[in-house]
């Protein structure tokens, strides 16, 4: 596995995530926010991590203390 894609690709296979194009609009989001210096556009991507973003990486929290509670892991 290389880099963030290959971590979402086996994130996804493995079934961590499910839906692996909203992780990499995250990814890309992440990216772009790291060399945005216009406000209204930060505010934007501020925007989208609550709306859309935060329940994504929730739906991963939930699915990571699942996993945590059984034996295998």
């Amino acid at each position: 596995m290389s880099g963030p894609n290959g971590t979402l690709k086996m994130a996804f296979e493995d079934g961590l995530i499910a839906d692996h194009d909203e992780w990499r609009r995250m990814m890309k989001a992440r990216n772009k926010l790291t060399h945005v210096y216009d406000e209204e556009e930060v505010r934007a991507i501020i925007k989208m991590i609550f709306d859309e973003y935060a329940p994504v990486l929730k739906k991963l929290d939930e699915k990571l203390g699942v996993l945590s509670q059984k034996e295998e892991y």
